[in-house]
């Protein structure tokens, strides 16, 4: 399962930047415009995109608290911006997913919710939620360069 989980990373990270090249044709306003799907915008959702990753890498899994920048929503960097800013965060998923090995998916994390319920996972379920909640959110960009009359990038795996 570890092998599937990085493989699933290497192609999010190779969508990412073919997302990114198709997002730099997009003016301001698409880029900001309210489509009133899934997170509403597409600077909103690829920043709940990187937002999600560097939570659950820096606060639940690694620990090392956040490597994004504070930025409010009317601030969130345009798509030529974006790679440099999400960087730190890939940095620190990449070598962590490298220093990983299979028996570590089996170990249970505790985790108390913003909300106070407190639930247990393994790493292994864990990292498989982190690579297909991208997933999930990258059809919504896709559906959203469509609703703007773009053609998205090919996403699929094969």
């Amino acid at each position: 399962m570890l092998e599937a989980i990085r493989e699933l990373y290497r192609h999010n990270l190779a969508v990412r930047e073919k997302l990114f090249a198709a997002l730099r044709e997009l003016s301001d306003e698409e880029y900001r415009r309210d489509l009133k799907t899934g997170v509403g915008r597409i600077c909103y959702t690829l920043w709940h995109m990187a937002e999600s990753e560097d939570y659950w890498f820096g606060r639940v899994l690694v620990g090392d608290g956040p490597r994004l920048p504070e930025v409010k929503r009317e601030r969130l960097p345009p798509p030529a911006e974006l790679p440099a800013v999400w960087q730190p965060v890939v940095d620190r998923t990449t070598a962590y997913l490298a220093g990983l090995a299979d028996a570590d998916l089996e170990r249970e994390v505790a985790w108390r919710w913003s909300s106070g319920e407190a639930v247990r996972f393994t790493v292994g379920k864990a990292l498989l939620h982190v690579m297909t909640h991208e997933i999930h959110h990258r059809g919504q960009v896709v559906a959203m360069l469509r609703l703007l009359g773009h053609e998205p990038p090919y996403t699929d795996l094969i």
